[in-house]
């Protein structure tokens, strides 16, 4: 079962393994479908979903090919990721860590975190689980809004880390991070 789903970067995912491997499926539509369902922490309505793929198809069309994706997603990486909530959502299993997701909740540890040595450490995390471009080479609309999203976060989470680290009298590691944001570089594989 798959247990892990990369979006940052080329779209991934592990098994139990960890083995990761780029996720094949027979359509691009099955890998979008896979996509939003990873982005999401609650289910999402079929209906919602279909509008999302496909905006300007008629609704028995978008249906057929949401069954079809749906089909062709489950086959890749098993019934049991993706489920149905009642006839008319799905969602992604709960046994399933996506790394955006992730980053998120980090940036939002962060932000509540006590002291200074401690948002350190969870912002570098953050920035660890960033290192590649959301969906690199992916070019629809709503990914590059998400792409963009998630980059002007990390420059603020540079900002932020910058901060921490003058503070704490570390002004080399700060003016690093800090020429990273100057350079406009924040995924820097190094971290």
């Amino acid at each position: 079962m798959i247990r892990r789903a990369f979006l940052f970067g080329e779209l991934r995912v592990a098994e139990e393994s960890d083995v990761e491997r780029s996720l094949v499926t027979r359509t691009q539509d099955a890998r979008r479908l896979f996509v939003l369902l990873a982005l999401s922490s609650t289910a999402l309505r079929r209906v919602a979903l279909g509008i999302r793929l496909w905006p300007d198809t008629p609704d028995e069309v978008r249906r057929a090919r949401l069954r079809y994706s749906l089909a062709m997603l489950r086959r890749a990486v098993g019934d049991e990721v993706i489920l149905s909530i009642g006839a008319d959502a799905l969602t992604l299993s709960a046994e399933v860590t996506v790394d955006v997701r992730l980053f998120w909740e980090q940036v939002q540890a962060a932000v509540l975190a006590p002291v200074p040595d401690l948002r350190i450490e969870v912002l570098q995390a953050a920035l660890r689980l960033a290192r590649s471009p959301f969906l690199n080479g992916w070019s629809e609309p709503w990914v590059v809004q998400e792409r963009n999203r998630l980059e002007a976060c990390q420059r603020d989470v540079v900002r932020a880390l910058a901060a921490d680290l003058t503070r704490l009298g570390r002004e080399e590691e700060a003016m690093l991070w800090q020429h990273l944001i100057s350079a406009n570089d924040v995924l820097t594989p190094g971290l």
